[in-house]
């Protein structure tokens, strides 16, 4: 079990439900009873929410469920140890605690050997999200920089099909929604009663989402073992691309829904040297022409930079962009996610100058399909400005405007 000091969790006043608050976008965790289902007893489940706009906007907000469907509840009731949640049932305990501000953990502690390898839950969510299967990384992919951690590898990256920021026409924010990441489920892990560790599979299917655990390691584990998986709650991707200097980086994020004039472009960067940002209008197979450019940034610090763009520039939804990115000497990360969209690298761009790219943007020297990067940009039209992009399909158009992948 993860060692980490949790968060304590908010039991309600009749100790059927604990509740938290999770991540950059904050999501509403609710653990244990929700609404009538339950008819007020604890269960072993999950439930995140993440309202994207203010409550007088009306938006209805991105939400999933995980429920142990295989724990029947009768009188047990649970109980609070360490800012831990905790119920038990039979072999089975339950316990859910927070862990960095921003994840929840669900531990699964088998006091024996389980009789069935498989733990399931029923997965319920909302119509606009899509679950992005994290897979291992082929060789030729970490040659050319991408990383993702061994918690990742297997994992589920969790989007909705709307993202970025709105603003109403006085300029007032009521949608947060950045890459419109709403959650990330790790891959699950077991340990056993010395400290063994052991990687579980985890799949999702239809309204289900499976665990299978290793039978042969099961076999020889020290019992009590427990089964760790965590649920984060942020909109940055879970992988990341050490692109080298002077290489042209391009992202796809789609189009506008109605013509407007662009602001400024946005980019998770955990660490890097001083960069160039701007927009490339697409081509018929790659970023082709440079629409605008911003200032030199230096990211010295993880987090979110944004490039302010000068003048104004023209963005038409009859056309498609990228966002286009160089660094000066050394490496720069980005983080990104298994995706919808599309990374382009040119290896053989100019030597990097500060407030340049090129154009146009060239030809790529790789293509690396299936990326969501962590970026979005930001454009006015009339009502307001909007914060866009990238989407994950299926898409169904906002009435505000989007950048649809």
């Amino acid at each position: 079990m993860n060692d980490t000091n949790p968060n304590s969790l908010t039991p309600t006043p009749d100790r059927s439900a604990w509740k938290t608050r999770h991540g950059d976008t904050p999501a509403d965790v609710t653990i244990g009873r929700v609404g009538k289902v339950s008819q007020g007893r604890f269960v072993p489940q999950v439930v995140s929410r993440k309202v994207w706009g203010r409550p007088d906007t009306g938006q209805d907000g991105s939400w999933f469920s995980l429920n142990h469907a295989d724990t029947v509840v009768s009188g047990q009731e649970p109980e609070t140890v360490g800012g831990r949640a905790r119920l038990t049932v039979g072999n089975l305990r339950h316990e859910f605690y927070d862990l960095d501000g921003d994840r929840t953990e669900w531990a699964m502690v088998f006091a024996s050997r389980p009789g069935d390898n498989v733990v399931r839950f029923r997965l319920k969510h909302s119509a606009d999200l899509t679950f992005h299967y994290q897979p291992e990384l082929p060789p030729e992919e970490v040659e050319a920089g991408f990383r993702r951690p061994d918690n990742v590898v297997g994992s589920y990256a969790v989007y909705s099909h709307r993202s970025g920021n709105v603003r109403n026409s006085r300029g007032e924010l009521i949608e947060v929604r950045r890459t419109g990441k709403v959650a990330h489920l790790y891959r699950p892990v077991l340990i056993d009663a010395n400290g063994n560790r052991q990687w579980a599979e985890m799949t999702i299917d239809g309204g289900w989402l499976y665990i299978t655990m290793p039978g042969k390691w099961l076999d020889g584990a020290a019992y009590p073992v427990v089964l760790d998986p965590t649920f984060g709650y942020t909109s940055v991707g879970g992988s990341t691309r050490n692109p080298q200097a002077n290489q042209l980086v391009a992202w796809t994020v789609g189009g506008p829904a109605s013509d407007g004039t662009l602001d400024s472009v946005s980019v998770y960067v955990s660490s890097g040297k001083a960069a160039t940002c701007g927009l490339y209008e697409m081509g018929a197979s790659a970023p082709d022409a440079l629409v605008e450019v911003g200032s030199e940034i230096d990211p010295t610090t993880s987090g979110w930079n944004t490039w302010t763009l000068a003048g104004t520039i023209s963005v038409s939804s009859s056309k498609t962009y990228a966002v286009g990115w160089k660094h000066e000497t050394g490496f720069s990360t980005y983080n990104y996610d298994s995706g919808s969209g599309t990374v382009y690298v040119n290896s053989n761009a100019s030597t990097y100058s500060a407030g340049s790219l090129d154009d146009p943007y060239g030809t790529p020297t790789g293509t690396y399909g299936g990326r969501d990067p962590s970026a979005y940009a930001t454009y006015t039209e009339s009502g307001g400005a909007t914060e866009r992009g990238p989407f994950t399909p299926p898409f169904n158009r906002p009435s505000t405007g989007a950048f649809p992948a």
